[in-house]
């Protein structure tokens, strides 16, 4: 996924049911979390399948082949046109008491997935 111009995209590399699914109902949330923050944002919208010619598509194909390589195929390109975007919290800061502390929670998902944070 990628933001462009205020616009979020989504690139099909290997997820046709995902497409399948747009064309019967065009209906789209996504959600972005960091893994360690456990926090986020809910965009919320409706998915336009953009022609494989269209210039936007063209941007986000040319895109992923700069960022991962020629090899991974772009079967289509998905633009949201978001119509809510809503703050994301992990059930670790609700419902523990007293709740924890961003950097307490930091910690423990480094810890659980075995990463040291980068100290600049």
């Amino acid at each position: 996924m990628t933001v462009r111009n205020s616009v979020l995209y989504f690139a099909d590399i290997a997820f046709p049911r995902t497409i399948f699914n747009l064309k019967r109902n065009p209906s789209a949330e996504i959600n972005v979390v960091d893994i360690f923050q456990r926090r986020g944002y809910r965009f919320t919208g409706r998915a336009l399948i953009l022609p494989a010619e269209d210039d936007e598509s063209l941007m986000i194909v040319n895109w992923v082949r700069a960022t991962n390589g020629p090899e991974y195929p772009v079967d289509h390109v998905v633009k949201i046109e978001t119509s809510a975007i809503t703050p994301l919290l992990s059930p670790a800061y609700i419902f523990a008491k007293p709740p924890p502390s961003l950097e307490e929670i930091r910690s423990t998902y480094y810890q659980k997935y075995g990463v040291d944070p980068i100290v600049p």
